[in-house]
Parts: C-alpha cells; structure tokens; sequence
C-alpha cells in the first residue's frame, strides 16, 4: 500500500514537472516569439537597408527599405541571391568580400555599386557581420546598408571640375608659350626648307654625293617639329587621364624642350642634374608635365627682375629613400617672402601682380592626387626651390582623379 502510495505520488511529480517545463517552455517561445516581433518592427522602421543571407549569397530576410530602393515585393527577394541586384563585372569582387567574412568572423565596410530600382547605378555603404550558432559556425550574414549614390555623384562631379580647371590651366601656359612655340617650330622648318633648296642645288648641278646626307638631317628636323606638335596636341587635349610606366627623367628632359625656346627669349639659363637609375613612376604623362612646365615658367617669371648673367635654373631629379623619386627646381630669382611661403600653394593665392592663384594650387592637386608631395622653400643663397616628391613603386596605383 505504502509503495502504491510513493508511486502515485512520483508520478505526480514528473507530471508537474512536464507541465512546469511546458510552461517554460511556452514562455520562452513566446518571449522570443514577442522578441522577433519587436525586432522586426525596429527594422521595418528603419531607413537604412537590412538583410540577411546564406553564404550562397541568397536572401533570407530583407526589411521594407530594401524593398523600397530596389523596387521589388519583398517575395521577389527572398531565396534569390542578391547579386541579382548589382553589377555583373562586381560579382566577383562581393564574392571575395563574403567569403573572407565567414573565414574571420570579422564585420566589414565596404561600397560597392548596385542597380537602382529606375534602372540606374547606385552606390551602397555596407556594415555586414556574422551571425554564427553555439558552436561558432556560420549561420548566416547580416548586412546595414547606407545609399551614398549621391556621394559618389559629387565626387565625380567635384573630379569633373578639376580636369575642367586642369584644363583651362593648361591652355593658359599655352598662351604664354606661344611665341616660344612658333619659334620651336620655326626653327626645324627653316632648317628643311634650307636642306631642300642644297638638295635641289645639287642635283641640278650632278652632285648627288651629299644628298643622302641632307635628307638624312631633313628626316630629323622633320620628326623635331612634329614631337612639338605632339606635345602641344598632348597639353590642348581633354582625353580621359591614362596611367602608365614613366620614366622621370623623359619627362623632365621633354618639358624642358618645350620650355627651351621661352628660356632662350628670357636669357634663363637652364641646367639639369638627372640621376642615373632611377625607378620608374605610375602617373599621367600630360599631368605631371603641366606641373613641371608651371614651375618652370614660374621660375623664369621671378627672375624676371634678375641681370641676365644670373639668371639661372637648375631642374634636378634623384631617389628619396627607396620608394619616392624627388624633382626638384631651383631659380634665382628674389625669393618668396617668409610671410607668404605657407599660403603659395593655396587656391586664388598668388604673388604675381596679374595672377589669379590657380597655377600652383592645381599643382598641388595634381601631385597629391598621384599621392605625392610638393613643397616650397627659400634657397640660402637666393631663389626659390620646389621639390615635388612621388612614389616609385610602380604597380600599386595611385588614385589619379584629374
């Protein structure tokens, strides 16, 4: 009887223990339950674009913003892969980003373009991050997103601008290498026609000995005048900016044979020390000649005021340390005034009676956009040196926006 009674009364209790745990059970589902709900009211509320994803890059959740930018139902998302929404060429760039995120379990930001519901191209600012189970293992990703498309416009519009104003810089050392231009022309033209009109001499007479000779030297005046040509068409142009391999001193030696014939007018006497070996450069050609070629006619404009027995320029170029290349140019001129040295690269500052003060300041701009240096000191022994520095590791490219 006692042991009917024990039993009965064990029985009662794993009874109201199953009841008991049942009813934790409850509320615990029923707290999570009242959790997702919340949670997903605060992200339905939200204006910035929530998802979720497997790490075969399908939807698993996207809230009413999401639907909203891309301008689809949000059963049209969900189980599709959300590379559907961004560019083909970038596929394969969000897929290398995914799958080092399951590897680190690390958050990531990242832009990347996207398809915007009218058809147009959008960039979006993602923050995504790992939601991984009890024993660590990825169970999918969650990603915030922030539409910064109009970010990008401006930036593109603020890039229009400068190679707008790169330009106009540009046809304005024209303007002032004019005269210097005709007379580099000039000279290998006249040079043709004198070797023509020996040439036809003679033959006339029956000499035809030297005529190899002459057309030889008029080949060479030819292929002169047409490298100034080439060069002027280079400066006028509005192409996109290209990137490649260059070697500084062809740069400055080429510079300089533009700015050759203007020295000559000036009385400048121009000298170069160009070091030997020097590694190769990633940038735009007509870029960094339109900085060199401003310094230059800078420096021969401040020693305007200097007796031409003294008016001397020294364009230097040589390593600093073992990933820059420097240029440097000297003049000896009068000098900047102290006071004014921290402001000459600034825009619409300038030192000349008639300058507007863009010169030197889309200098700055073109050097730092190949994420280089430029800087201006005063010389002990009087002048002004500006020494432009640029990195030489040829392969990683600069963020070249001209």
């Amino acid at each position: 009887m006692i042991a009917l009674v024990v039993f009965i009364l064990l029985q009662a209790v794993v009874i109201a223990l199953m009841l008991l745990r049942r009813r934790q059970r409850h509320l615990i589902e029923e707290k999570l339950r009242l959790s997702e709900e919340r949670y997903r009211e605060v992200v339905e509320c939200q204006s910035e674009l929530v998802c979720r994803y497997r790490l075969d890059l399908k939807l698993t959740f996207v809230n009413e913003a999401y639907c909203r930018f891309f301008g689809r139902r949000r059963e049209e998302l969900l189980g599709v892969s959300f590379l559907t929404l961004i560019p083909e060429e970038k596929h394969a760039e969000i897929r290398g980003v995914v799958d080092a995120l399951a590897k680190s379990c690390t958050p990531v930001l990242y832009e990347h373009q996207v398809m915007q519901a009218d058809g147009s191209i959008g960039w979006m600012e993602w923050n995504d991050f790992a939601i991984v189970d009890e024993k660590g293992e990825v169970e999918e990703f969650q990603a915030i997103g922030r539409d910064v498309t109009q970010r990008h416009r401006a930036l593109d519009a603020l890039a229009e601008s400068e190679r707008n104003l790169a330009h106009a810089t540009r046809l304005a050392l024209l303007g002032e290498l004019t005269a210097s231009i005709a007379h580099e022309i000039n000279q290998p033209l006249g040079a043709i026609l004198s070797n023509a009109e020996a040439a036809e001499m003679l033959l006339s007479a029956g000499k035809t000995d030297q005529v190899a000779q002459i057309l030889a030297d008029i080949r060479r005046d030819d292929l002169r005048a047409s490298e100034v040509i080439q060069h002027v068409r280079g400066l006028v142009g509005r192409k996109d900016p290209r990137l490649e391999r260059l070697d500084v001193n062809e740069v400055v030696t080429r510079t300089l044979g533009l700015a050759s014939a203007e020295a000559q007018r000036r009385a400048v006497r121009i000298e170069t020390q160009l070091a030997d070996g020097l590694p190769a450069i990633e940038g735009e050609r007509i870029a960094l000649k339109q900085v060199l070629l401003n310094l230059i006619l800078n420096g021969m404009e401040a020693m305007s005021e200097t007796p031409a027995v003294r008016r001397r320029m020294v364009v230097t170029t040589q390593a600093s340390g073992p990933d820059w290349v420097e240029i440097a140019v000297f003049d000896s001129g009068p000098g900047i005034p102290e006071e004014k040295l921290g402001r000459i690269f600034d825009s619409f500052f300038t030192t000349k009676e008639n300058g507007m003060g863009l010169g030197l300041a889309m200098c700055r701009s073109i050097v730092e956009a190949h994420r280089g240096s430029i800087a201006v000191e005063n010389n002990p022994r009087g002048g002004a040196a500006f020494r432009l520095r640029l990195p030489a590791n040829f392969g990683h490219k600069p963020a070249v926006r001209l």
